[in-house]
């Protein structure tokens, strides 16, 4: 009976060893290197939310120093830019964008720094406080480098896929740069195809990187994807918007031709609706400086 015991305990040895193993593997699995870029990540963010950017670009250094993969460090040099870019350092951010477009140019992030890569090269330096977003779009578009922001633009709307976030937002960019250069019809086709998108052909990010992931958990592709079809829907009505504003060229008479246009286009829309307000306007207008003529001249 002895004998048998010391067999089953030879046995059971490797299987006892192995088990054992997988428990302390399972247990320092939280300090491993991706909880420790994690947690060095989260204390930058945290910084952010104080203010205390220098101190968030310091920690931003660290984590990128602890990163496991190239994943983990294109994912902490998008939030290194972002902060340069809190500190208005743009040269500082640009030179962060392009290191992760030259260091990893097939990385899932690439759409995302196009995008802003175009948006950061503005001549713009301060916004008034209180501006609201489609005014603060007129802004930043008047103010653009058209020959150096549209390349970049471009390449995010190319290495997104058709309704990706970022290629939608570079694409409403793209409008007003095309049309302030000169390419009219380039940026009246983006504005109708926007004007017209449905946002439940937006899809799922299908990448939020490892940071998110890892602090939000299940949830975050789809309240990212809440937020993609928010981002969508006020896309559309900028694009709508423009429209009704673009249209308003070449005086009132040419104005109200115009507007009429859109309307035979749009029936039943709200930008028929717009279109059809601005036409009672300028109606209204040639009315009031007609009079105006008849008097003078009586």
């Amino acid at each position: 009976m002895r004998c048998k015991s010391k067999q089953c305990f030879k046995f059971m040895l490797p299987v006892v060893f192995v088990y054992c193993l997988v428990c302390f593997q399972n247990r320092c699995a939280g300090s491993g290197p991706a909880t420790a870029w994690y947690t060095t990540m989260n204390e930058a963010v945290d910084l952010q939310f104080f203010g205390q950017k220098e101190q968030e670009l310091a920690l931003y250094e660290e984590a990128l120093s602890l990163a496991p993969s190239d994943e983990y460090r294109a994912d902490t040099l998008l939030y290194m830019a972002q902060a340069y870019e809190g500190l208005r350092l743009r040269s500082k951010a640009i030179e962060v964008y392009k290191r992760i477009v030259a260091d990893y140019p097939s990385g899932q992030h690439i759409p995302r720094v196009y995008f802003r890569l175009g948006e950061v090269h503005t001549s713009i330096t301060l916004l008034p406080e209180k501006t609201d977003p489609e005014q603060e779009r007129q802004i930043i578009e008047s103010q653009m480098l058209p020959s150096i922001s549209i390349p970049y633009f471009e390449q995010s709307v190319a290495s997104g896929g058709p309704f990706d976030l970022w290629g939608l937002a570079s694409r409403i960019y793209l409008a007003g740069l095309y049309r302030n250069t000169g390419f009219e019809t380039e940026g009246w086709d983006i504005v109708h195809e926007l004007a017209n998108l449905n946002v439940y052909d937006v899809t799922s990010p299908k990448y939020v990187g490892p940071y998110v992931e890892m602090n939000a958990g299940e949830t975050t592709l789809c309240e990212w994807l809440d937020d993609a079809r928010t981002i969508a829907a006020r896309v559309r009505n900028s694009a709508r918007k423009k429209l009704v504003s673009w249209s308003l060229s070449g005086g009132p008479v040419q104005s109200i031709i115009n507007l009429h246009a859109l309307i035979r286009r749009y029936p039943g829309t709200e930008i028929e609706a717009r279109a059809q307000e601005k036409v009672e306007e300028l109606a209204e207008e040639i009315l009031a400086a007609t009079i105006g003529e008849i008097e003078l001249n009586q």
